[in-house]
């Protein structure tokens, strides 16, 4: 197979959510931000369900190394290690280049403003759907705003720094989520395009 079944679904799930990025925004907006919130308050659940009650219940355990109220160089190191997952990373990137595309689309094209709205779901989305293969620690730091803050920053600089993915092939595979992305992305809003044509 030229992708493994975690990278094919990772492909999967960037169509997709490329596809929800491309609806009308009074339908895309409540959708995401909807799903942002299940992903959060119910995210153990989902782990339980996808995984088994051990998962869930090694995602409830709060690990020392990503304690919010340690100082931002221990935090982030914890933050990376708990990052070891391949694919989730990819999917991280991903999230990350398709929020930074949004904004500067919005820079170049000031008519597209509204637009700000799904810069948190492009990003988050992303994040959880790959945490949720690899059972994350944010249902510890991510709870608390210095906590939620300092991951975030942390996140920003292993990106920036060529941490999050520099592998080959995972170069690759978040190339490969960005095209789905996009594609979903153009297809979607075509579709909704087209029904809105009044025939001639």
């Amino acid at each position: 197979m030229l992708l493994q079944q975690p990278d094919a679904i990772a492909v999967v799930a960037s169509l997709g959510l490329g596809g929800l990025s491309g609806l009308p925004l009074p339908f895309s907006v409540p959708l995401a931000y909807g799903a942002m919130v299940a992903s959060q308050t119910r995210g153990l659940d989902i782990i339980g369900l996808l995984h088994n009650c051990t998962a869930q219940q090694t995602a409830a355990a709060p690990p020392d190394n990503v304690d919010a109220d340690l100082p931002m160089d221990a935090l982030c190191a914890g933050y990376e290690a708990h990052h070891w997952e391949s694919t989730s990373n990819c999917l991280h990137a991903c999230g990350m280049l398709w929020a930074f595309g949004v904004l500067a689309l919005m820079l170049m094209r000031q008519k597209r403003w509204p637009m700000l709205a799904l810069v948190p779901p492009c990003w988050y989305l992303f994040a959880w759907t790959g945490h949720f293969a690899d059972v994350p620690a944010v249902f510890t730091y991510g709870t608390t705003l210095r906590g939620w803050s300092l991951g975030e920053w942390c996140s920003i600089k292993a990106f920036a720094a060529g941490r999050t993915v520099s592998a080959r092939e995972d170069l690759l595979l978040t190339f490969a989520c960005a095209v789905a992305t996009y594609l979903g992305h153009r297809a979607s809003a075509s579709l909704c395009t087209r029904g809105h044509e009044k025939p001639d």
